[in-house]
C-alpha cells in the first residue's frame, strides 16, 4: 500500500509541475497573440480610414486637408503613404501570429491542461 501511495504522490507531483509549465506558457503566449491580433485589427482599420477620405472626398477633401495642415505636398500622397505603413504593419502582425501558429498551440495547451486536471482529480479521489 505504501508503494502505491508513493507512486501516486510522484505522479501527482509530475502532473502539478506540468500544469505549472502549461500555465507559464499560456501566461506568455496568450497576451502576445492578443497583442498581434489587436495590432492587425487597429492598423487595418486606420489604413482603411486614411484611404477613404481621398477616395470619397476627392480633390475637395485633399485640398481641405492640405490647407488645414499647411502641407506643401498633396494631402492624398501623405494619406496614402500613412495608409501603406499601417497596412504593412497589420499584414506583418497577422503573419507573425500565423507563422508561429500561436492560436493552435494555445488551444492544445488548454486541452492538455484540462486533461491533466481531470487526471489529477482522479488520482486525488482514489
Amino acid at each position: 500500500m505504501k508503494a502505491t501511495q508513493d507512486a501516486t504522490e510522484i505522479l501527482l507531483n509530475k502532473i502539478q509541475n506540468k500544469r505549472v509549465e502549461i500555465d507559464t506558457f499560456l501566461a506568455t503566449k496568450e497576451p502576445r497573440n492578443r497583442r498581434l491580433t489587436n495590432i492587425a485589427i487597429i492598423c487595418g482599420a486606420i489604413a482603411s480610414v486614411l484611404t477613404a477620405g481621398p477616395a470619397l472626398g476627392g480633390n475637395t477633401f485633399t485640398a481641405l486637408i492640405s490647407d488645414a495642415f499647411g502641407l506643401t505636398s498633396p494631402a492624398w500622397q501623405l494619406l496614402c503613404l500613412a495608409a501603406t505603413i499601417f497596412s504593412v504593419t497589420a499584414t506583418i502582425a497577422i503573419n507573425m501570429s500565423k507563422s508561429s501558429d500561436i492560436r493552435s498551440k494555445i488551444d492544445s495547451a488548454r486541452g492538455c491542461e484540462v486533461k491533466l486536471e481531470g487526471l489529477q482529480t482522479l488520482l486525488e479521489l482514489k
